[in-house]
């Protein structure tokens, strides 16, 4: 699975508060180095080194 797909679906995951996510050992999840980019000019997030749309981080 491509690494930026592996960020999106933790970083969705977090956001949703779901439950399991706080069982993840995400040492053991490859993220691949360097940073990635969903869309130019949005919000970047340090804990998945991912750019995402500002509307998605501002979303509750």
């Amino acid at each position: 699975m491509a690494t930026k797909v592996k960020r999106l679906f933790l970083y969705l995951a977090e956001k949703a508060n779901h439950d399991w996510v706080q069982y993840l050992d995400l040492s053991s999840v490859n993220l691949g180095s360097g940073k990635r980019a969903i869309v130019a000019n949005g919000v970047y997030i340090p804990k998945y080194q991912i750019t995402v749309p500002k509307e998605l981080e501002l979303m509750e």
